[in-house]
């Protein structure tokens, strides 16, 4: 059932628009260059992070405790056992396997944004995608982070397709198992990511129907909810249930719980301004400066008083001392996640010493001056990107004072803009996770997936119309050529 007619000419770019795609383009390309021998040179090696060494051991001891999961270690297993077979270094086997997983989630995202493009195209956007400086340095390190992302990615994508689009086939529901299933399986945290997801989804599917969206009627809609459900929330469920039964070891670290993570985030930076609001027997037990102790140290000393409650005392008196400073500290993480390709530019540029700089040294440690150009190079990449992004708000802009679109191209915008709404969506759960869970200075490797999804949203919407089939999206003004609507489960 598809309906087809002639395709409209695509718009011809004006000269300043070219020259702009064009510097743009020479841009990226000098990162895919960069990012290419810069990740080639880093194969040998292997970055010096703790939690490498501790996942190299769980390969032979499998080990773990509440902070970890076996299927990573399982993972370093099966690359040092084939690395044997093949005689080949098994952390370069494990590189490109996580580089591999990158580019197909990348290619994925952008089909799913743009899905009439031109192959050629799509194989343009996924080299600049993996090339980024940051996700390219952890797909060559003995780290869980590549592989999260690219699993968060996947995801985003197949629930965009199902709400975005109403695609109940077969493949994006397995996209979405195959995603929420390595994202639980690789993190514990990512659990309540999945979870938050999840919901935002099912929001926006109400969202649709309540707007009367002739794609999402009431059934349709009802059946999207009942996939989204079967293909995250039982993965999510069961194999947390699975991966918590395997977490049975005692490491000698305290167990990972909210009441500790509400501590670390309220409490920890404002003890001793807190001081004088405390019971006498929990202020007793606070280090002079409280500082001066690390949080794990003070935890602890806290409930050898009185358990729990001494930790929830200290909370309550922060949040009486010092709630404005707590809200800001919250806001400022979560902004810094937000904007994370930014943040990583501006503090290499910079050199603010934030959790940044702990990146830094271990990207710069095994080739510094090629590492030194690829994070410099990378400044100028943010710079575009954010130029990118000022170009696509002036085109939707442009096209909301425009006439109202064809019914055909409207349902292509809705789409694109559902899947635009879920990438933010996505970006804005990790970066208020993070932000609300410690206040350790955020570290951008727990957005990899962020920085994917804002620099892949303006390039690949501004690509100039190059599509081979139906349902190429693209935004109000852009360029691009217009196709009417196939049948509903068509790439």
């Amino acid at each position: 059932m598809s309906e087809s007619r002639a395709v409209e000419p695509a718009t011809p770019l004006r000269r300043p628009a070219r020259a702009g795609l064009l510097v743009l383009a020479a841009v990226l390309a000098v990162q895919v260059a960069l990012g290419v021998v810069w990740w080639v040179a880093e194969l040998p090696g292997v970055p010096e992070y703790g939690d490498t060494i501790e996942y190299v051991s769980q390969s032979t001891t499998w080990a773990v405790d509440g902070y970890r999961t076996i299927a990573y270690p399982a993972l370093v297993r099966a690359a040092t056992e084939v690395g044997a077979v093949l005689r080949v270094p098994w952390n370069a086997l494990l590189y490109v396997a996580q580089l591999a997983v990158a580019a197909a989630a990348a290619a994925y995202l952008v089909r799913t944004l743009r899905p009439g493009l031109d192959r050629r195209w799509v194989a343009a956007l996924v080299a600049v995608l993996v090339t980024l400086p940051l996700p390219l340095h952890y797909s060559a390190s003995v780290l869980t982070d590549s592989l999260a992302a690219s699993a968060l990615v996947l995801l985003v994508a197949a629930l965009a397709r199902v709400a975005g689009r109403a695609d109940l086939s077969w493949r994006p529901v397995a996209v979405a198992v195959l995603g929420t299933s390595v994202s639980v399986m690789l993190r514990p945290e990512r659990l309540y990511v999945v979870l938050a997801l999840l919901g935002v989804t099912v929001v926006l599917v109400a969202l649709r129907v309540r707007r009367g969206s002739p794609l999402l009627p009431g059934r349709t809609a009802l059946r999207a909810v009942a996939v989204l459900l079967a293909a995250v929330l039982v993965p999510a469920l069961g194999l947390t249930v699975l991966s918590r039964a395997m977490q049975t070891a005692d490491l000698g670290r305290e167990p990972a719980t909210l009441t500790g993570a509400v501590f670390d985030r309220v409490a920890y930076p404002h003890l001793d301004e807190a001081r004088g609001l405390l019971p006498p027997h929990v202020a007793a037990a606070v280090p002079v400066p409280a500082e001066s102790a690390d949080r794990t140290t003070v935890l602890l000393a806290l409930r050898a008083v009185d358990g729990d409650a001494a930790v929830r005392a200290t909370v309550r008196a922060a949040l009486e001392c010092c709630l404005p400073a707590v809200a800001w500290d919250v806001v400022h993480d979560v902004a810094h996640g937000l904007g994370s390709p930014f943040a990583v530019a501006y503090d290499w540029a910079t050199g603010n010493n934030g959790s940044s700089q702990w990146d830094f040294t271990r990207m710069t440690g095994r080739n510094p001056g090629l590492a030194s150009a690829v994070l410099t190079w990378g400044v100028v990449v943010a710079c575009a990107v954010a130029a990118a992004w000022l170009v696509l708000g002036v085109r939707f802009l442009r096209g909301r004072r425009a006439a109202p679109p064809r019914p055909e191209d409207a349902a292509d915008r809705t789409t694109t803009a559902v899947t635009i709404a879920l990438l933010l969506a996505a970006a804005l759960v990790g970066a208020v996770f993070f932000g609300l869970v410690t206040s350790l200075d955020p570290n951008p490797r727990y957005s990899l997936a962020t920085q994917v999804a804002l620099v892949a949203i303006p390039l690949v919407l501004l690509v100039p119309g190059s599509a081979r089939g139906p349902h190429d999206v693209s935004m109000p003004g852009g360029p691009g050529r217009r196709h009417t609507r196939g049948a509903a489960g068509a790439p």
